[in-house]
């Protein structure tokens, strides 16, 4: 990465692979003991300030200043998909423990469970005050 590391977290229950996400737009893969990434994943227009893993799915996901969740997988350099509602950065995201749903935390004050497959909000939770 060539800015702020804003996020890292094991790609894999056994902790051999780690992916990275940066300021720089960047989210990178790298294997746990070695000093070079060995995957570069590209598509966010804005830095990547997060990112999470579901290990029975063999994907990740990414949110972004960008306004958007990115779902991958870590054979593809493409997207599998992209979510858009949030009207300001996200800097939090999780998967559901059954991997069908993903909820994203925003700046703008919601957080949102998106149906994975329909790459639709199931649910928005937002502060009345």
């Amino acid at each position: 990465h060539t800015k702020l590391i804003s996020d890292i977290c094991y790609y894999d229950p056994n902790g051999c692979y780690i992916l990275s996400c940066s300021a720089d737009k960047d989210i990178r893969l790298w294997r746990s003991f070695s000093s070079n990434s060995i995957t570069i994943y590209r598509s966010h227009l804005s830095p990547v300030w997060c990112l999470s893993v579901h290990y029975k799915s063999d994907r990740f996901a990414s949110g972004s200043m960008d306004q958007t969740v990115r779902l991958w997988t870590p054979d593809r350099l493409n997207i599998l998909r992209t979510f858009i509602y949030h009207s300001d950065d996200i800097n939090t995201i999780t998967f559901h423990p059954n991997g069908k749903y993903l909820a994203s935390g925003s700046n703008d004050g919601s957080i949102i469970l998106w149906a994975i497959e329909q790459a639709q909000p199931a649910r928005i939770l937002k502060s009345l005050s």
